[in-house]
């Protein structure tokens, strides 16, 4: 998301700024937006089932809020 909002890394105001304003764009209290999530088993002929990335840390990721 970060990508397409050319957001860089380290930018951390402007991650806090789109992290502020997504609430009121989605219309809700808090949002919660979860990418990248499959179920089942990937198609081994597939050619986007040979790609792979790797993870970045889940405290480098992810905010949680009480």
């Amino acid at each position: 998301m970060y990508g397409a909002l050319r957001i860089g890394l380290d930018d951390h105001e402007a991650r806090a700024a789109y992290y502020a304003e997504s609430p009121r764009f989605y219309g809700t209290p808090h949002v919660a937006l979860l990418f990248g999530i499959s179920f089942g088993y990937a198609g081994r002929a597939a050619p986007v089932n040979r790609f792979s990335v790797g993870r970045a840390p889940l405290a480098e990721t992810t905010r949680f809020d009480a």
